[in-house]
């Protein structure tokens, strides 16, 4: 994207993409999802990956990305850093309705 807008609108697309976030609640670390094993295990699972060049986080995601892969989860991959929706929300939209919920 950079290559195609300059750099002068990549700091609108920034900006555009700051007003879609909120701030983050360290609470989904804190609120354990309560399902048993086995209900979790029957579950369809998928991963996102966000793999954008450059991305500073993408080291600390990959392993988990890796045992996504590892354990047969759909897996899918977005060439954006961690907030996907801002940064891609129609890709991810589509993925997301392609994913299987039965």
């Amino acid at each position: 994207m950079r290559a195609r807008l300059g750099a002068g609108a990549m700091g609108e697309v920034y900006r555009a993409r700051d007003t879609r976030l909120g701030h983050f609640t360290i609470r989904c670390f804190l609120q354990p999802l309560e399902a048993s094993t086995h209900a979790a295990h029957t579950l369809p699972r998928s991963y996102i990956a966000s793999v954008k060049p450059g991305y500073p986080a993408k080291a600390v995601f990959d392993p988990f990305a890796a045992r996504a892969r590892r354990e047969g989860w759909l897996y899918h991959e977005l060439p954006t850093g961690h907030d996907a929706q801002a940064e891609m929300p129609e890709a991810l939209c589509e993925l997301l309705l392609e994913i299987p919920v039965e």
